[in-house]
């Protein structure tokens, strides 16, 4: 059994209790992150996910302003040590934004254990889609409260275990067809994108195609379940290589094809003909038998909305509307009976009715 310094003893635990699953790229110091930011990593992260996988690491003692990216399998299970001790408990809450739903879950009053810190002043905000995104990919970030005072019984009580032992785990997939798949040290990821949404990834994917995935506790990651998959994956590459020629279109038929150039420093000129050849190359490859761009997930969620509109707009007459018929007047009212008697005797005499 190993003792932490300063501490009690602490239980055997598994290899990667204490490691984050973390997206290789460094997102930088951050001195706050408003909740628009937050979305556009978390969204960007979890398109990323699906080609980009992720590292097993340490979170120790992180300087102020510090954002990590991570993979959480069981999100409501308690996050893995990060060198700080905290003196109060987590407190959440929701907000929605356009359809989908952040969490934001922070904690107060943190300080690193072994006496050089005299307050607790770290403060942790850790964020998630909850809707409209990965539920299991959070954005941490590390940065300063109001300070309070530390118990003198908690100043060198750790919350881990020094030195940290070597890390051994290889990287993995935490998305898409290829979720639970590691890869070993020296082997490519087969893409070399960046969280920005530049290089050969193009820009982020939108939410709507982010699907939650469930993983299998059971394993460090598990194999998991979830309804991304490679057809999904594909097509979502081919869509933003259209979207991206087509804003290279839109850019050098606004410069008048003189003086604008067109994305990565291409003339108008040139864009517009490598848009046209990507068009002719995407006519000649179309066929029934090959993969066609829109899943049938799309297909069906278009037209379950499809249907429900129509079925709406039959129903809501008389579901929500007045249940009671109009009385129409009869066509007769405006008509005497007397009068027309008299009239049919007046036409008898004449002769011109025979009754």
């Amino acid at each position: 059994m190993s003792f932490p310094m300063g501490g009690q003893p602490l239980p055997q635990q598994s290899p990667t209790a204490d490691l984050f699953l973390r997206y290789p790229e460094n997102i930088g110091m951050h001195a706050q992150i408003p909740y628009e930011q937050a979305i556009g990593f978390l969204s960007q992260a979890a398109e990323m996910a699906f080609r980009v996988p992720f590292t097993w690491t340490y979170i120790d003692k992180p300087p102020d302003g510090q954002a990590y990216l991570v993979f959480i399998p069981q999100p409501q299970a308690p996050l893995p040590p990060d060198g700080i001790r905290w003196l109060e408990q987590e407190k959440s809450f929701r907000l929605p934004a356009n359809g989908r739903e952040l969490e934001v879950c922070e904690i107060r009053f943190g300080f690193i254990p072994g006496g050089a810190e005299q307050s607790a002043s770290r403060m942790r905000r850790r964020y998630r889609l909850t809707k409209g995104g990965n539920p299991q990919i959070f954005l941490l970030h590390y940065l300063r409260s109001d300070p309070a005072p530390i118990p003198a019984h908690l100043l060198s009580a750790f919350v881990r275990t020094y030195p940290l032992r070597p890390i051994a785990e290889p990287r993995i997939f935490v998305a898409g067809d290829r979720m639970g798949q590691r890869v070993q040290a020296g082997q490519p990821n087969g893409v070399g994108v960046g969280l920005g949404g530049g290089g050969a990834g193009g820009p982020p994917m939108p939410a709507a195609h982010v699907n939650p995935m469930a993983m299998n506790p059971g394993m460090n990651v598990g194999l998991g379940l979830g309804i991304g998959s490679a057809a999904l994956a594909q097509q979502n590459q081919v869509m933003d290589a259209m979207e991206r020629e087509r804003r290279r279109a839109a850019a050098a038929a606004a410069g008048g094809g003189v003086g604008m150039p067109a994305a990565g420093g291409v003339p108008p000129a040139a864009a517009a003909a490598a848009v046209a050849a990507a068009a002719q190359r995407m006519d000649e490859d179309d066929s029934g038998d090959e993969y066609e761009p829109v899943s049938t997930r799309t297909l069906a969620i278009e037209r379950f909305k499809r249907n429900h509109e129509l079925m709406a707009e039959v129903f809501t007459q008389a579901s929500k509307g007045d249940r009671k018929a109009p009385v129409c007047p009869s066509p007769y009212a405006n008509l005497n009976l007397a009068d027309m008697n008299t009239r049919v005797v007046r036409r008898a005499r004449l002769g011109r009715v025979s009754l």
